[in-house]
């Protein structure tokens, strides 16, 4: 009885190229897997970025009591500057993408 697998009427070099294919296209998924890590990776921080910088604004904002037209700059700043915010983060990041 015989414990290999190989198909007696398949060649040795046809199951070499198999694998040989098979290793390029695990080797390919695993390039393709730690692209995306690293685009996401990039986005996250990028958000914490943005995120550090409107609470920076809305702080100095706040702090100032920077007065416009004549009263506090109220919710209507606020929403204009987090608009603001919200249009830089759907800019491209200037990354090429697969």
């Amino acid at each position: 009885m015989t414990t290999s697998t190989q198909d007696p009427h398949v060649a040795p070099s046809a199951d070499a190229a198999v694998i040989a294919v098979a290793r390029a296209k695990v080797s390919e998924a695993r390039a393709l897997a730690a692209a995306a890590e690293r685009r996401a990776h990039l986005e996250r921080n990028r958000r914490r970025q943005v995120e550090r910088s409107l609470d920076a604004v809305l702080d100095a904002v706040h702090s100032t009591k920077v007065v416009t037209a004549g009263k506090h700059p109220g919710r209507d700043t606020f929403n204009l500057i987090k608009k603001r915010v919200d249009e830089a983060m759907d800019e491209p990041t200037g990354e090429s993408t697969p």
